[in-house]
């Protein structure tokens, strides 16, 4: 693999330049060789606004910078940075050890059209549309009360940077019957492992580790909440996203979209179980809705992988799935709504009729 270059004290010049809507943006050339613009949604560009530019242009001239070989931004650190990087040889290191990759444009048509979870897994992987990391070899979890609808394929995320002495762990989950997932970002999924003697060793170690443990909490977790109710303020907050969503009037995957947002619609169906209240903000924490917890999770999984998006809304939903998953309601949800015809854990896709002929059902098998 081609190593990653490292600029020390480098040479910058800075200049603002427009996109083409017009929006200010920040350009940068280091050491007369490396260009990189930063976009007008960045933390750079809003810097710009706030300061005068020849102050700007002094943080940014004597900083650290990592490019790939053909002059990708991978990371750097302004002069003001006084923490932790490591050294040319461990960059090195870490790159032919753990790896780095570096996204491909023109492969994503293909990509969602193979498996439509990779853009959602790449876009948590990657900075910049690098990837400082790699992926361990699949470790696979069937659950058999669940049927076919309970078949994952499993990974683990080592995720490295320049400026940290911390290798990250975290898992990536994929739905098998539909190729929708989720990418662990709790707490309880993971892991620090620094980079010291033998830092191989004990990543090894580690994963050794992670896989058995990751593998029976998912397990655990998957089976209740095929039998738990989700409550009446989680699906109205899920859908609200579904709404949010919607409003980019794409083409792609709109269909599907519009179906997912009436299987939240908790309250049309409802109405005649609760009063009003719980239909308004966190009123129905302890209400159960219609749909299983397991319902949301395939609904939001397949909102992600199969509907057009902003990286913002699948970062939005990703974080609500772990939240519903490892950090879930401890709190007793109670009512009378009886679990909806359309709730199956074995469904394929919930933003289709069960009635659609191209849609297939695991008990017609």
């Amino acid at each position: 693999m081609t190593e990653l270059i490292l600029v020390e004290n480098a040479d910058v010049e800075v200049k603002l330049v427009e996109d083409k809507k017009k929006n200010l943006c920040v350009q940068i050339i280091v050491d007369n060789k490396y260009t990189h613009i930063f976009d007008s949604k960045t933390r750079e560009a809003r810097m710009v606004s706030e300061m005068e530019i020849s102050v700007f242009s002094k943080l940014m001239n004597g900083g650290t910078y990592i490019f790939t070989h053909d002059g990708k931004l991978v990371d750097y650190r302004n002069s003001a940075y006084k923490g932790f990087r490591h050294s040319e040889d461990a960059i090195k290191t870490l790159s032919d050890k753990i790896g780095y990759d570096v996204a491909k444009e023109e492969s994503t048509f293909m990509r969602r059209r193979e498996r439509p979870i990779s853009d959602v897994f790449g876009q948590f992987r990657a900075e910049r549309e690098i990837f400082l990391g790699g992926l361990s070899e699949p470790f696979y979890l069937d659950i058999a009360s669940l049927g076919e609808g309970g078949s994952f394929k499993n990974r683990i995320v080592y995720k490295w940077n320049p400026f940290d002495s911390n290798i990250l762990t975290t898992i990536e989950v994929e739905r098998l019957i539909c190729l929708n997932g989720m990418v662990g970002i709790s707490p309880l999924v993971t892991r620090k492992v620094p980079i010291i003697n033998d830092w191989e060793r004990h990543l090894e170690i580690v994963s050794l580790q992670i896989k058995p443990t990751v593998n029976a909490l998912l397990q655990d977790r998957f089976i209740k909440m095929s039998d738990t109710h989700a409550s009446v303020a989680n699906v109205l907050e899920a859908r609200q996203m579904l709404l949010d969503r919607s409003q980019l009037k794409s083409v792609n995957g709109a269909d599907q979209l519009s179906e997912l947002i009436k299987m939240t619609d908790v309250q049309s169906r409802l109405r005649d179980v609760y009063r009003d209240e719980v239909f308004k903000q966190n009123g129905g924490r302890a209400a159960a809705s219609d749909l299983t917890q397991f319902d949301l999770f395939n609904i939001l999984t397949e909102t992600c992988s199969h509907t057009a998006g902003t990286s913002g809304s699948n970062e939005k939903i990703q974080k609500f799935l772990n939240k519903l998953t490892f950090d879930y309601n401890k709190n007793e949800i109670s009512g009378n709504a009886k679990i909806s015809q359309e709730s199956d854990h074995r469904r394929v896709f919930f933003g289709k009729s069960k009635n659609e002929g191209d849609v297939k059902w695991l008990k017609d098998y």
